[in-house]
């Protein structure tokens, strides 16, 4: 067995980006283990902002720190919004690291990816291969932000001695993926647009390049259990390559991944879109010696994630699908509960990543605008809305001979309007609950 040169079960443990993807598994694993984790809220600290990361330090005084906490995202997200990508990774890393130094955090873990390789690094990536080309031009403003943060763990190593180290993990997916299509990589954008296709019976999905790219893949709970494993067991100054060590075509995932989500139409390429970095797999030798390998198989991690996708969870943590919250505070509500007020409901998402709603309440009346049914909760909504339909015309009949047709006139529109409004017609009842895919 490995010897652990900094046990955890006893330490006070700070997990940068607990919202996140990685984050949120690294501090499921530790809790598991009965660690003490420590997360910085939100409102209130702004992991950017060196004085407010240095004040929490100071009042909670952590003995280790996870280094999660990014701004990360696929092709499109990188290339549309560099100067997001490049000024947040390195005033996150820089106020966490530096803040570690002054509270005397006794050891920290920071984690990079593989983008920080360079585009036509020899396969399978070692760590030595760092620096020695060029980058892929698609994510390059993230991949110098994490080089700089490797940099500066074995700097701050050099000229302070702090035992910081630093983790390069290949692609990852999981529970708490992000699902935006505008900034979601490629197993969480697919996954989602296979399950709306099948959703909505779609002939087609499309796929962005050639199919031909390769990628490496980890289950997000698997790079938990490296963090953890190499936080315990390694103080060197070189970083860690960690992945499975086999790769997969874009096009075999999109195959596997129709399997999983069930989804019955064609796939086309989109080979105008581009592919990004021709093949990307990492030597793991390193990690092999050091003593940890990947437990967790492509297809079942998949099947994981999808049950988690379409599963009933906490909205505010599925990223990129957010909730539609009713203004009197009901929340996290599945999207299968809405469609009992709305029979004919189907749900979609905007560019931002608010749920946006389509159908007809059992009037007939148009359901849509991006706010769910209703005023009330769906199940009553439905339910008073069937009882006004059957008493209103029993109403309206006694009204009509004790005061005549006048007063029949008037209080007809009464019932009608309120049917309307239960049954899910009024817009604005509801309200977008904004988006959510921020990792911090």
């Amino acid at each position: 067995m490995t010897d652990r040169d900094f046990p955890l079960e006893d330490a006070r443990i700070f997990v940068a980006g607990h919202r996140g993807m990685v984050g949120s598994a690294i501090a499921r694993a530790l809790r598991r283990r009965g660690c003490e984790v420590l997360t910085a809220p939100r409102p209130g600290v702004d992991l950017r902002r060196q004085e407010e990361v240095e004040r929490w330090m100071q009042s909670e005084r952590p003995d280790a720190v996870f280094l999660a906490a990014a701004r990360a995202g696929g092709i499109w997200a990188n290339s549309t919004r560099p100067a997001e990508f490049i000024y947040d990774n390195l005033a996150i890393q820089t106020a966490v690291i530096e803040g570690a130094r002054r509270v005397g955090v006794g050891k920290l873990l920071f984690l990079g990816s593989s983008c920080i390789y360079p585009k036509m690094a020899l396969q399978p990536i070692g760590e030595d291969a760092l620096l020695t080309g060029p980058l892929e031009s698609t994510n390059e403003w993230y991949a110098v932000a994490k080089i700089a943060g490797i940099k500066m763990c074995q700097a701050y190593r050099r000229q302070y001695g702090c035992n910081y180290i630093s983790l390069m993990p290949t692609n990852l997916y999981g529970p708490g993926d992000d699902f935006d299509l505008q900034s979601a990589h490629v197993i969480p954008a697919l996954m989602r647009k296979m399950h709306e296709g099948k959703v909505s019976s779609s002939e087609e999905v499309v796929v962005w390049g050639t199919g031909t790219a390769k990628r490496e893949f980890l289950h997000v709970d698997d790079l938990a259990d490296a963090a953890i494993y190499l936080m315990e067991t390694y103080s060197g100054e070189e970083h860690v390559n960690v992945g499975t060590g086999r790769d997969i075509s874009v096009s075999e995932l999109a195959q596997m991944l129709k399997e999983v989500t069930g989804y019955r139409g064609l796939l086309t390429y989109d080979r105008s879109k581009p592919d990004g970095t021709p093949r990307k797999l990492l030597d793991v030798t390193r990690l092999d010696r050091l003593g940890w390998r990947a437990k967790i198989k492509l297809r079942a991690g998949l099947a994981d994630t999808y049950r988690w996708f379409v599963g009933p969870s906490d909205r505010n943590s599925r990223r990129g699908m957010c909730p539609v919250k009713p203004i009197h505070q009901i929340r996290h509500r599945r999207r299968a509960d809405f469609s009992k007020a709305c029979p004919t409901f189907s749900g979609t998402t905007n560019p931002r990543g608010n749920t946006r709603f389509h159908g007809f309440n059992l009037f007939g009346f148009p359901c849509q605008g991006g706010r769910v049914p209703g005023i009330f909760h769906p199940d009553l909504n439905l339910k008073l809305g069937i009882v006004l339909a059957m008493v209103s015309p029993l109403v309206l009949e006694a009204t009509r001979q004790l005061a005549g047709w006048s007063v029949w006139v008037v209080l007809a529109l009464i019932p009608f309007v309120a049917a309307i409004v239960l049954s899910g017609s009024f817009p604005h009842a509801y309200r977008g609950a904004g988006n959510c895919d921020r990792d911090r």
